[in-house]
């Protein structure tokens, strides 16, 4: 786990690592390993973390950089996770192309 990545995600809910340990049954010490990067919690402990934050497990990871929700199972067709390195117009380009196939999708429900 990225443990720099669960500092942040503490530090933006302004919790102290007490209050996180609190709230998902651990204990303190735990906490600062985690953080430090001293040591991984438990696959549990992990979806406990995701489920707090509401990111997803790849995000805590430090798989991805996109806070993906980690309750998006009724999300999932509506996000698209897009590289960051894309220039401006290629965002567009993709937005007027879902715009396209939406607008074509309503009129053949017609």
């Amino acid at each position: 786990m990225d443990g720099q990545r669960l500092q942040e995600l503490r530090e933006d809910k302004h919790l102290r690592q007490a209050d996180l340990a609190r709230a998902i049954g651990v204990s303190l010490p735990s906490i600062k390993a985690y953080e430090q990067g001293r040591s991984n919690p438990s696959d549990e402990v992990k979806v406990k973390i995701a489920e707090f934050f509401d990111v997803s497990l790849d995000y805590l990871l430090g798989l991805i950089d996109e806070r993906v929700s980690y309750r998006r199972a009724d999300e999932q067709r509506q996000i698209i996770v897009l590289p960051g390195d894309l220039p401006d117009a290629a965002i567009l380009d993709i937005r007027n192309f879902i715009e396209f196939v939406q607008f074509q999708n309503r009129r053949d429900k017609k």
